[in-house]
């Protein structure tokens, strides 16, 4: 397979180091192959390498849980700084809205589409061997429904 040259780009402008993005894009096409992607799909083209991929990119040994956590924000990375694009795409074209041909109206409704669908990208489905992964950040939110510094009398 062929790494393709847009895509390894694009993962690299949104924040994927460049090792992790020539490895996922592999014979892949942004919108069509890595956008649609879960996490179990992305863990399942980020093998876990543990000391040969830490010597050679010169990282510190990871165990799995850490490896996953660390494929997590770089997912979760890429999805935010895609969203602001997005977002600032939105914003230039907002002036626009209401007027234009039907050829732009498709654009506008496509953009829609697009967001929805990196909204979604990365997320962890449920039942999900890493679904621990969204455990542990809801656990820290919910002792603030409970006030532990409150003073009882």
């Amino acid at each position: 397979m062929v790494v393709k040259a847009a895509t390894k780009k694009k993962l690299m402008d949104l924040g994927c180091p460049e090792y992790m993005a020539h490895r996922w894009a592999n014979g892949r096409i942004w919108y069509e192959d890595i956008v649609p992607m879960n996490f179990d799909d992305i863990m399942g083209i980020s093998p876990y390498y543990h000391r040969i991929a830490a010597r050679r990119q010169g990282l510190a040994a990871m165990d799995k849980i850490e490896y996953s956590k660390y494929i997590y924000d770089i997912v979760k990375t890429i999805r935010e700084n895609e969203l602001v694009r997005i977002a600032q795409i939105e914003k230039k074209y907002k002036d626009d809205e209401g007027r234009g041909d039907k050829y732009e109206k498709m654009a506008r409704r496509s953009r829609v589409e697009y967001r929805k669908m990196i909204e979604n990208f990365g997320r962890i489905p449920a039942g999900s061997p890493y679904y621990y992964l969204i455990e542990d950040s809801l656990n820290f939110i919910n002792w603030i429904n409970e006030n532990p510094f409150e003073v009882k009398q």
